[in-house]
């Protein structure tokens, strides 16, 4: 009884032993990357945070409930975290049946929040799906001389001139960042 527990034992040493040096092998030629082990396991403190598309597709359904035709003209960001996350965003579509006036909806952790018919003199369209996102309009604006440190509060895109441009909010001034 006592040889064959330490047949057992040595089998599983052995195993480890083997485990242990194919992970030492592929850590040392570059196929496994440790960080990117750790950042399969990690979860992101803003998971839980809508992005752009995330709001748009929300808002989308209900403004064509309001106009068939509704077109996204602006979408907004409550306070935004580095990755383009945030927890509430605001659109405003308009409809070519409708002058002068916009449909302003208002979302909050996935849920609507306000519905309303405002006054609203803009153009609109459909929202690509090719537009860089909130995420890359930031990485862009830390990327640009001056503002690697500038505390980010918010974005915001707009379409205007048949172009959708993202606005980012930070401590020094709002950054033009065109969509695409």
């Amino acid at each position: 009884m006592i040889e064959q527990n330490q047949k057992k034992l040595i089998k599983w040493l052995s195993g480890v032993v083997i485990a242990a040096a194919v992970l030492s092998v592929l850590i040392f030629t570059g196929v496994l990357n440790p960080a990117k082990i750790k950042k399969l396991f990690m979860i992101e403190p803003d998971s839980h945070l809508m992005t752009n598309r995330n709001a748009y597709d929300i808002a989308l359904l209900e403004a064509q409930k309001w106009q068939p035709d509704a077109k996204l003209a602006f979408m907004d960001s409550g306070s935004i975290s580095e990755r383009g996350r945030s927890n509430t965003w605001k659109a405003i579509f308009i409809s070519s049946k409708v002058k002068a006036k916009g449909f302003s909806i208002e979302i909050e952790d996935y849920k609507i929040i306000l519905l309303a018919e405002i006054i609203y003199n803009g153009v609109g369209a459909d929202f690509p799906t090719n537009i860089i996102s909130s995420e890359d309009a930031i990485k862009m604006v830390r990327a640009t001389k001056g503002y690697e440190d500038a505390e980010i509060y918010g974005a915001e895109v707009i379409y205007m001139g048949n172009l959708w441009y993202w606005g980012v909010k930070t401590s020094k001034g709002v950054v033009s960042v065109k969509g695409k």
